[in-house]
């Protein structure tokens, strides 16, 4: 049990490891390219986040029932949740 514990610790250290040399390398290739500039060192362009879908009910949003926004109702009229 501990071995396999210890094991698991260790992959899971070495794919951190693998994740954080590439975006080590892809900073650098961007640094190379001219893309990013020093000042911006460490801030790794990041898509923003994600908005609120504005045909959700806020008690909807509030739960997480967001998997299927529209749904059908028996008045033939789609509504959200």
């Amino acid at each position: 049990m501990l071995c396999r514990e210890r094991r698991q610790h260790q992959q899971r250290q070495e794919f951190v490891a693998r994740i954080e040399q590439a975006r080590q390398a892809r900073l650098d290739e961007m640094r190379r390219l001219g893309l990013i500039d020093d000042e911006e060192e460490g801030e790794e362009q990041r898509a923003p986040p994600p908005q609120r879908i504005p045909n959700i009910r806020p008690e909807c949003e509030k739960w997480g029932i967001i998997q299927n926004p529209i749904s059908y109702n028996s008045n033939n009229n789609y509504r959200a949740c």
